[in-house]
């Protein structure tokens, strides 16, 4: 794993640097064609340089932002042109519930116990048994505590600490996570399924309208996927690479309850993932999501999704990451 971890990083380095000095012209001549035809401005300088930048080290083409029909291309426009305040708040676990509160009442987040600003603040002595560690501010720091008397606090508290020490997102343009207030907290412990965490209902939704799922279970073993239409039907795609393709999916009896929390949540965003729980007597809003895998996908699903997607190009909004410290940088040649 450490072996794996090293040439990673090892590509991700080797890649910059090619990119800084292989393909200047290609992406200079790039950005004066898309400046010819997209609402593009020395503002929009770091942002489009960081976002190729990051599709190049993924060994992703660049996106076509002009026509581009692709759930990528889609993603990266709007990262460039659909920027909205509203969503720092919402890519925020924490602020996030409050919001959830506010629109669909009481019980549909997992309960806080505990938070600080780093992992020496939540108190973990006054928590029960089991809870679970996060960081709100980026992907992937959650942590499954379900002995509180037997678990690898330093490594837990190293890797959480980790994680509030850096900028979530700012190598691919995912300008959502910059200002978040950075925050470890604990929370109540959701049912696990068969020792797994419970299934993943990922509602990807535009403007309160669900266009597909992505059905997400076996999470952390042999992590697999089902996509389906919004009436629950299997679509038979592959979206997620990193995940197996299952091809059956059984829609739960509260479908329309599911349907109707996703929706209720993405009013108001020409796209946006919200992720729910469906528990017993209780559906959950884990989080949203505004820019899945940062807009990184290889499958055939990253192509036939896309699609789905009726992005409005008209709609340009201004730049709401301007105003953040450190954002503006003059063009790198």
């Amino acid at each position: 794993m450490l072996y794996k971890k090293i040439l990673r990083k090892a590509r991700t380095v080797t890649r910059k640097t090619q990119f800084q000095f292989a393909i200047r012209h290609q992406l200079n001549s790039k950005w004066q064609s898309d400046c010819s035809c997209l609402a593009l401005s020395q503002r929009h300088f770091f942002l489009f340089h960081t976002i190729h930048q990051a599709c190049w080290v993924n060994q992703i083409p660049f996106p076509d932002l002009i026509a581009g029909q692709s759930f990528n291309d889609k993603i990266q426009w709007l990262k460039l042109f659909g920027q909205d305040s509203r969503m720092v708040a919402l890519t925020d676990k924490l602020a996030l519930k409050q919001i959830v509160g506010q629109r669909l009442g009481a019980g549909f987040v997992a309960t806080t116990l505990s938070q600080g600003a780093s992992y020496r603040d939540v108190d973990i002595a006054s928590l029960p048994g089991q809870f679970v560690l996060k960081a709100n501010h980026d992907s992937g720091s959650v942590y499954f505590v379900h002995n509180k008397n037997d678990f690898p606090a330093k490594h837990y508290e190293s890797r959480l600490n980790r994680a509030i020490s850096r900028t979530f997102g700012k190598s691919g343009g995912e300008w959502q996570y910059w200002p978040i207030p950075k925050q470890v907290f604990a929370e109540e412990l959701l049912p696990f399924v068969g020792g797994a965490p419970p299934p993943d209902y990922k509602f990807h939704c535009s403007d309160g309208q669900v266009l597909w799922l992505q059905y997400i279970f076996d999470r952390g073993r042999h992590t697999k996927e089902v996509i389906t239409d919004r009436d629950g039907k299997v679509m038979g795609l592959n979206f997620d690479q990193h995940m197996t393709s299952v091809f059956e999916f059984k829609r739960p009896a509260n479908w329309q309850a599911l349907l109707d929390v996703a929706e209720a949540m993405s009013r108001g965003f020409q796209y946006v993932r919200v992720d729910l729980y469906n528990l017993p007597g209780r559906i959950v809003v884990g989080e949203m999501t505004f820019t899945p895998l940062n807009g990184m996908y290889q499958s055939e699903g990253n192509i036939e999704l896309g699609k789905l997607i009726h992005l409005d190009r008209t709609k340009v909004r201004d730049l709401v990451c301007a105003e953040f410290p450190g954002h503006t940088r003059r063009w790198p040649w």
